[in-house]
């Protein structure tokens, strides 16, 4: 096949080597010949599904994702609920923005964990989002 056709999925094969530092240690931890790994990643060939289970095991990324671009790049726990998360997190940037608190980085996300935690534990009770609950965690971790 030729590249411009491959070049969609050679472009995620990429990112896959980005993700295991390099092309040699995505050949490595897939055990593909790194000379075929090349082919792949340049769009010269388009790998066998076998080959394709291979890297995305290797880096952890979904099968899926990995073939057609689609759904997740990384495989989300079965009980983890996406809109519950976002929910949590904009109420944190809401609140944050609100106090003029800067929180950044692995600080910021480990508040919206916490909270998403807790929110768990609400929802399971039959309840939803506490901004009780949000505000007593930020000025906790203040």
């Amino acid at each position: 096949m030729n590249s411009e056709i491959n070049e969609p999925l050679a472009a995620r094969l990429r990112h896959c080597a980005e993700i295991a530092g390099s092309g040699d240690n995505l050949a490595r931890k897939s055990a593909i010949p790194r000379r075929t790994l090349e082919y792949y990643l340049t769009g010269q060939r388009e790998p066998k599904a076998s080959k394709l289970v291979a890297i995305a095991d290797a880096v952890g990324v979904t099968v899926e994702w990995l073939v057609s671009g689609r759904g997740s790049m990384f495989p989300q726990p079965a009980d983890f609920n996406r809109e519950l998360f976002i929910e949590c997190w904009q109420a944190v940037d809401a609140l944050l923005d609100a106090l003029g608190e800067k929180k950044a980085g692995k600080q910021r996300i480990s508040l919206v964990f916490q909270v998403y935690d807790e929110c768990i534990v609400e929802k399971a009770g039959g309840r939803g989002l506490d901004m009780a609950n949000v505000i007593r965690l930020v000025k906790k971790t203040g």
